[in-house]
């Protein structure tokens, strides 16, 4: 087994990807009319990352295979973490998060677990694999962005008549998660997943991207969704200004910047949030670069 460094334990659980779930929970949140106490805001914020965290700890069990072939996510393949160990992690952080998250969240304990059953078993845990299938596993990732958003809803006490400004964000979780996949194809393929781009090949899956991100442009100027524009309308301009033909480099750069977009947007109104995304970010990038020699967090890397 490798050495283990004592921050393995925090970046198993992938961090970077838990910003964008954040963004689009603080997205229905910012819509409600009941502020947590800074009590309800500490609790919560641990057990999101223990939740969330456990989502991709199992996620990453499952695909050992695949991140193998595809030389990412070295956790795993190269033994710094068992396959039973990194389970065991992601069950107890998993029971922890559900159970510090019930305890904000109250009656909305039914939504919590939801969450977890779409994004944490049945999008990429045996024998469900959902994310491994071309509709489902686009049907899943928008499932998992709506809770998200429907989550900070109810815990900011939104509105009901609020739940239309959910919609622009379906299509572009849509489209980003196919984004997501591509760099990933060769090895999906060779680990027998049909994905989207396996099965349909990548220029339909990035035509089919684009479409999710072009219809959540479209759908946030009919509700003046000034986030959203922003977050789906300058990357989609840069593209079509930039590329002629879109490829997998230039998808994966665009889908970034429309995620870094979307976060310093919505994060504008939490300081506390955009000052986490800063510090975080030097940490990661030291951590990365000393654990396996890599440039990430980074907009143009060909890393998720």
């Amino acid at each position: 087994m490798s050495h283990r460094h004592p921050l393995d334990w925090f970046f198993l659980l992938r961090p970077t990807l838990l910003f964008p779930v954040c963004t689009v929970f603080l997205a229905g949140y910012r819509l409600g009319t009941s502020p947590l106490l800074f009590w309800e805001w500490a609790v919560f914020s641990l057990s999101a990352i223990a939740m969330g965290g456990a989502v991709y700890v199992l996620n990453e069990v499952s695909d050992i295979e695949s991140d193998s072939a595809n030389n990412k996510l070295h956790y795993l393949p190269r033994g710094i973490f068992s396959v039973t160990t990194a389970r065991n992690y992601g069950i107890v952080l998993g029971v922890l998060g559900i159970a510090g998250l019930t305890l904000i969240a109250k009656l909305n304990t039914i939504w919590i677990a939801l969450g977890f059953i779409i994004t944490g078993v049945l999008y990429n845990v045996r024998p469900f694999r959902w994310k491994d299938r071309p509709t489902a596993g686009i049907l899943v990732a928008v499932a998992g962005g709506g809770l998200t958003f429907w989550a900070g809803m109810l815990l900011g006490k939104a509105p009901m008549h609020h739940i239309p400004e959910m919609i622009p964000y379906l299509f572009a979780f849509g489209g980003v998660s196919v984004f997501t996949q591509l760099l990933d194809t060769d090895g999906d393929r060779k680990s027998g997943k049909i994905t989207l781009a396996v099965r349909y090949g990548i220029p339909i899956a990035i035509k089919i991207g684009w479409s999710g991100i072009a219809l959540a442009l479209v759908l946030a100027i009919a509700i003046n969704d000034l986030a959203m524009i922003l977050s789906a309308g300058i990357p989609l301009l840069f593209g079509l200004l930039k590329y002629r033909n879109y490829n997998i480099e230039s998808c994966g750069l665009i889908a970034r910047f429309a995620i870094l977009l979307l976060s310093l947007t919505i994060g504008s109104q939490y300081p506390v949030y955009l000052l986490t995304i800063f510090v975080y970010y030097f940490i990661a990038r030291w951590y990365y670069r000393l654990r396996f020699d890599l440039q990430y967090p980074s907009l143009t890397g060909n890393s998720w």
